[in-house]
């Protein structure tokens, strides 16, 4: 609804050395937008660590991946980083390299997965209304969320773009929405098994 994210925004807040956060990802590796956020396991507090966006009028724009896996590396020197949760399509040879050379715990999530997205978006929408989580009040954030629409299906609702082509970025608004999904596996204890942190391609 109309004010409710806004509604959110709390200024005093922000993230420390070492908290426990989880990383939600949604990346593209040209012309489109790469989105790197995340989410404080003790109070569900999101901030936008990392975003790269194409250009307008400019498709042959490549995402920097060198930029985007060194921000990724920083977040886990400066955190204490339980998950990052990423769809590897068309990302999978960095965050192959993150996994397997640096030790990052990638977690796949594929996007295009109605049963994976249709769930995390209802959570998503139920942490909002309840107001369980808040946020720093970036720009970039709020306007990727503004421009994702609501798609229902006979299984539910996830967020989208308004159609495919457009030009209206979502994909901080889609890491949000997957990086929340996975960090309510870890507010309160650890996951039963660590088999999930496994990027499997």
């Amino acid at each position: 609804p109309a004010g409710a994210w806004a509604a959110l925004e709390d200024k005093t807040k922000k993230l420390e050395k070492n908290e426990k956060i989880v990383l939600g990802f949604d990346g593209a590796w040209k012309g489109d937008s790469t989105g790197l956020v995340a989410i404080r396991l003790s109070d569900g507090f999101c901030s936008v660590l990392g975003h790269w966006e194409a250009p307008e009028n400019d498709p042959d724009w490549r995402t920097p991946a060198d930029e985007v896996e060194a921000r990724v590396l920083w977040a886990c020197d400066e955190f204490d980083v339980r998950e990052m949760v990423a769809d590897p399509w068309r990302f999978e040879q960095s965050l192959l390299r993150l996994q397997e050379e640096h030790g990052v715990p990638v977690v796949e999530f594929p996007t295009g997965s109605r049963s994976r997205m249709i769930p995390a978006t209802g959570s998503f929408y139920a942490s909002v209304m309840e107001g369980s989580i808040s946020h720093d009040g970036d720009p970039a954030l709020a306007r990727h969320l503004a421009a994702a629409v609501l798609k229902e299906t006979p299984m539910g609702g996830l967020i989208t773009k308004e159609y495919k082509s457009s030009k209206r970025h979502i994909d901080l608004a889609v890491a949000l929405v997957v990086g929340l999904s996975r960090a309510a596996h870890w507010r309160d204890e650890a996951p039963e098994s660590n088999d999930s942190l496994v990027l499997v391609l």
